[in-house]
Formats: C-alpha cells, structure tokens, sequence
C-alpha cells in the first residue's frame, strides 16, 4: 500500500502495564482497519496506541473497577452514524468498503474470554477511536484472560 503524503504511528504504553496479557489479535485488527479502511489518497494519516489503567462500570457491575483500557485511534476519513450504528451494534456489518466481521470477532473474544467491552466512535472528517476496557482480576492485578 502506498502512502504518498506519509503514515505515522504513535504508541503510549504505562510502563507499569508492559507485561500484561491481552487476547491475541485484539489489537492487530484495528490498525488493519485503520490502514485499510481510513487512508485517503495524498492525505498524511496519524495512527495512535495507548494502553493505560483506569477506574470503568462494566455491564454487570454496580461500581467501577480497575480496568485495562487499550484506545486505537486515527486521523483518516472517520465513517457516518448509520455505520458506527453497525459497528456498535449485533451482527457483521457489510458495507462497500467490505466487510467488518474482525471487529465482531474481536468484541465477542474481549467480551467472553475477559469480561471487557469494545466501543467504537468515529465522526466524519475527523478521525475513528476504538476503546477496548478490559478488567483486572482479583488481588492479582492480572487481566482476566
């Protein structure tokens, strides 16, 4: 793929979180998608990872609880509410860039291997942010994987 105008990428990682485990291929989807889908020709696009700890109510609990939040976010073309609608909703989403089955695929693992939840947010013209939240386990402070 030819990025004429150039691609960049930047990662945040709290150090204190380098050794935790996330399902495989949870993030890897993303950039794909990123790269794929977001890049316009003779535009320069921004790509942005970062993995830090922070405090979330997750579907079932009451409080928040510590959390690993993973946020994958760019500078591209971003997409229209109807296909955030589907993004965010049941079922694969098909649309004439292709179809969107990897982020099903990565919602149903985050959500069943670890108790976490995916969201995706995105507005035209000005970019598209995944936030992956995962919970911790326990007194450990491993993530339930």
């Amino acid at each position: 793929m030819n990025f004429p105008d150039g691609f960049s990428s930047y990662t945040e990682v709290d150090p204190a979180l380098l050794h935790v485990m996330v399902p495989p291929l949870s993030i890897q989807t993303f950039v794909e998608n990123t790269i794929k889908h977001q890049v316009v020709a003779g535009e320069h696009l921004d790509l942005y990872i970062a993995v830090t700890k922070k405090d979330a109510v997750l579907r079932g609990e009451d409080k928040p609880v510590p959390c690993l939040r993973i946020e994958v976010w760019d500078t591209g073309e971003g997409f229209s509410d109807e296909m955030l609608a589907m993004l965010n909703g049941d079922g694969a989403v098909i649309d004439s860039r292709g179809t969107h089955i990897g982020i099903r695929n990565v919602q149903e693992r985050i959500e069943a291997m670890c108790s976490g939840s995916l969201k995706v947010e995105s507005r035209i013209d000005e970019g598209t942010t995944v936030t992956i939240t995962i919970p911790f386990g326990g007194n450990s402070g491993e993530v339930r994987v």
